[in-house]
């Protein structure tokens, strides 16, 4: 028996992973298949750290796929689980996404207190690459909601981002920075920095796809079509480093 059960947690774990792996190739419906099979295979065991792990990873294919009621749903789950059992990397997971589910359903107060949960446990935790990356959606949060502290945050994650060396990072947050410059009416730099972020082969799919695009819709509207396509094509040539660099310097010192 002891065999039996012994074999079926390490399915389970296996599962788990090929779950992980799917989800980092952004192959998510397979991603999607792993989780459920080893969620119920955790759930015959009654393994409930796997079981809330299993919970994180669907929500965060959920998100991928654009079912923020499911996402939700698991993340929460996963949540009340932690809760139970302890444990603060699991929780922060299931905190931060539980703010990004809130924050794409314009839910923003309820996704700035999630983040700020996630990001005070990775704090306690030193975990510094999972820090930039709280930061990084709060800094986005904070542009939609014109937060005061915009600035602090994207100088914080920029400092922190450029330490780890996390380009998908910093280039989320030279777009955060690009769209507040756009609305100050500073297009020329907004637009250097959009041509950098459009190149730029780690910018994450969704800056490309969402961020990047409502951007060169801010910059149309400020700029004849042959100066963006200059200052774009001038920004394409821009070192990601230096660049973040500068931003960081144009932010100033707390």
């Amino acid at each position: 028996i002891n065999q039996e059960i012994g074999n079926r947690v390490n399915t389970a774990i296996n599962l788990i992973n090929l779950g992980d792996v799917n989800t980092h190739l952004g192959h998510y419906t397979a991603a999607e298949t792993y989780y459920q099979q080893s969620l119920a295979l955790n759930r015959e065991i009654g393994n409930k750290d796997s079981i809330a792990f299993c919970l994180n990873g669907l929500g965060i294919v959920a998100v991928k796929l654009d079912n923020l009621v499911a996402a939700q749903d698991y993340y929460q789950q996963a949540l009340t689980i932690w809760h139970e059992i302890g444990g603060k990397d699991g929780t922060a997971i299931s905190l931060n996404g539980l703010g990004l589910v809130a924050s794409r359903q314009g839910a923003y107060p309820a996704a700035e207190t999630y983040y700020q949960q996630a990001l005070t446990l990775y704090r306690e935790m030193e975990a510094k690459s999972d820090m930039v990356g709280v930061l990084a959606e709060l800094a986005a949060l904070r542009y939609h909601q014109r937060h005061i502290a915009l600035l602090p945050t994207l100088r914080e994650a920029l400092t922190l981002s450029l330490e780890v060396g996390a380009p998908p990072v910093i280039l989320h947050l030279l777009s955060t920075a690009a769209r507040a410059l756009a609305r100050e009416g500073k297009a020329a730099d907004a637009a250097h920095l959009a041509g950098l972020i459009e190149v730029h082969p780690a910018t994450p799919a969704e800056i490309r796809q969402d961020t990047l695009a409502a951007l060169k819709s801010d910059l149309e509207k400020q700029l004849p079509a042959a100066v963006l396509a200059v200052y774009l094509a001038e920004g394409s040539a821009l070192d990601l480093v230096e660049t973040a660099q500068a931003q960081l310097a144009r932010l100033g010192t707390p």
